[in-house]
């Protein structure tokens, strides 16, 4: 899933010159926003009726597969949230913003969606009568914020057995590892060399469509991966495998140790490799997590850049 977690799309409206009291904006804002890129983040602003209105209005503003829905009337308006995603758990950050409005039914507190689902979030009704206006914006995050880490899990090495393998980058390296990805950690494969699931779990996203890496901000969004859900809420990404370079598919169920893809060199990336890091969801984004992995050598938790692990 190529998304930025930054990527911000704001839409303003002022009142048009001629206003009367049963017009309302939010229809063109809401469509501005479908025909723009896919993002994580969206902003709903000008949203601006009076209680005359004739008759009601629903609009859907989407974040790739994530929706806010809304049906306005003469007496308020609804919103539900609908996740698109089959299998791909997550977590909805609503902000609202309301002028002699009020919360009459549900709330705006943080939910969780499943795959395929949808929930009803809230009503807002006008507090007294005269105009009323309301705009809301929304975030995305993979996963489930409630969700707690289990640490007692120990990881595979990510390749396969017999091999040592060098650890190119790790835990808060200067190239890439930092900020959301401080835990990350990078294995010397070369390109076709296999790779193996860390940690049981379901495949719920792939991506293997791409040919193209390098150094380089447009090369960000363009590494082939393999995400995979786990037993306690947090996913494994497996990024910037070759061209065509899943061994599975969305959905599949994949053991410790399996065969899952094959390494590359495609996205943001400075050479042939495996990156490897597992993350959790937070209300302010996805964040990366220190795992420890069963080496040889005993179990090791960012291993040291420059060191060789060997599956034991």
């Amino acid at each position: 899933m190529r998304l930025s977690d930054e990527a911000v799309l704001e839409s303003r409206a002022a009142l048009p010159a001629g206003f009367k009291p049963h017009t309302c904006l939010s229809g063109p804002v809401v469509k501005a926003l479908r025909d723009s890129v896919n993002l994580k983040h969206v902003t709903i602003c000008a949203a601006l009726c009076a209680p005359a209105m004739a008759m009601a209005q629903s609009d859907e503003a989407c974040a790739d597969f994530v929706c806010i829905q809304s049906l306005q009337t003469e007496s308020g308006v609804t919103f539900q949230a609908v996740n698109r995603s089959a299998l791909i758990p997550v977590t909805l950050v609503l902000r609202l913003e309301t002028d002699n409005m009020r919360i009459t039914r549900g709330s705006d507190d943080p939910v969780v969606l499943a795959g395929n689902s949808s929930q009803f979030l809230l009503e807002l009704s006008p507090v007294t009568n005269g105009a009323w206006s309301w705009s809301y914006e929304f975030d995305w995050h993979r996963g489930d914020y409630r969700a707690e880490p289990d640490h007692s899990v120990i990881y595979r090495l990510p390749f396969e057995e017999r091999r040592e393998v060098e650890v190119t980058q790790s835990c808060n390296g200067s190239f890439s590892h930092f900020r959301a990805s401080f835990f990350a950690v990078d294995f010397g494969l070369l390109t076709g060399d296999p790779v193996h699931a860390a940690r049981a779990g379901r495949v719920i996203d792939v991506q293997e469509d791409s040919n193209q890496g390098g150094v380089g901000e447009e090369f960000r969004e363009l590494a082939n991966d393999i995400v995979i859900l786990h037993a306690d809420g947090t996913v494994a990404a497996y990024s910037h495998l070759q061209f065509g370079g899943a061994a599975v598919k969305i959905g599949d169920w994949v053991e410790t140790g399996q065969l899952i893809g094959f390494a590359g060199n495609t996205g943001y990336s400075s050479g042939d490799h495996l990156d490897f890091v597992v993350r959790r969801a937070t209300l302010d984004g996805s964040v990366s997590i220190p795992v420890t992995f069963d080496t040889v050598a005993g179990p090791s938790i960012c291993p040291l850049e420059g060191a060789f692990l060997r599956v034991p």
